[in-house]
């Protein structure tokens, strides 16, 4: 094998034991952002439902980024570990599928990166309007499975509303505002740092409550900048990865053909010289 051969199957076998690695960090990566969610998950995920943005929905959509993230990773592994054992091995056929499946997975980055990035402006530019008027319905301290999605929503990531309560109150427009049993509060008890589950529907009436104030509860963090930020770190982070990855494929997809271009003529000159 020439030094172009030599060269080709060292970069092969290095790029695909990178990939290796890479995958088992995209797996890792997948579950981390499910565990974002936190211990309420389940609790809060109707209100994410319940946000449409054309045909997609914002849990799905951020369920969906995990996942595809966990199954890149996996996929990854299997298909490095096929160049990398095509390579050691020097067999044609199976670098060939590995060379065709990376190019197919070219195709299928491209049309998830244009899907993703259209989600994601559709989304940024859609998801505060929907939030204010899912937040008309919110009932307090007890309710619906959506008054209960808002309240845990608070809880884990610490926010109040949907605008920073500092500067505007979202829940003047809310059934809760209107209600008997919010006696003289301004902002949920569920706003308040330090709050629980068990705090927040046990004692009504805190301090943290009766005041517009920062140092007692979460009104200056809105639930749309979290949310926001959560979405655009993710989706982001997801199409860097995938032109990242784009990148290497069409680099690999070459070097796995060149290889096997190598391996022939190689083999040729040995059939020849029998």
């Amino acid at each position: 094998m020439n030094l172009l051969g030599k060269f080709g199957m060292v970069f092969l076998i290095t790029i695909n034991i990178v990939f290796v690695i890479f995958g088992i960090a995209l797996m890792a990566a997948g579950i981390a952002v499910q565990a974002k969610g936190g211990e309420y998950l389940q609790s809060y995920l109707p209100l994410l439902d319940n946000i449409e943005i054309g045909n997609t929905r914002m849990g799905f959509l951020l369920r969906a980024v995990a996942g595809m993230v966990i199954a890149t990773g996996i996929f990854s592994i299997v298909v490095s570990l096929m160049g990398i054992v095509g390579a050691c091995k020097r067999l044609v056929v199976l670098l060939i599928i590995y060379g065709v499946i990376i190019i197919v997975l070219l195709v299928l980055e491209v049309t998830v990166l244009g899907v993703s990035f259209q989600i994601k402006q559709e989304f940024q530019g859609n998801l505060r309007q929907k939030m204010l008027q899912l937040i008309q319905n919110y009932e307090g301290d007890f309710g619906s499975i959506l008054t209960t999605a808002w309240n845990f929503l608070f809880l884990t990531f610490q926010c109040c509303g949907v605008n920073q309560q500092i500067q505007v109150n979202d829940f003047i427009s809310t059934l809760w505002w209107t209600t008997p049993t919010r006696g003289p509060r301004v902002v949920p008890t569920f706003c308040c740092k330090g709050a629980t589950p068990d705090s927040a529907t046990t004692a009504f009436v805190q301090p943290c409550t009766l005041a517009v104030n920062p140092a007692t509860s979460y009104v200056d963090r809105g639930c749309y900048d979290i949310l926001n930020q959560l979405l655009d770190q993710y989706t982001s982070a997801f199409i860097a990865i995938c032109i990242l990855i784009l990148i290497v494929q069409i680099i690999a997809a070459a070097t796995s053909f060149i290889l096997v271009s190598q391996i022939r003529k190689e083999d040729k000159e040995m059939s020849d010289k029998n």
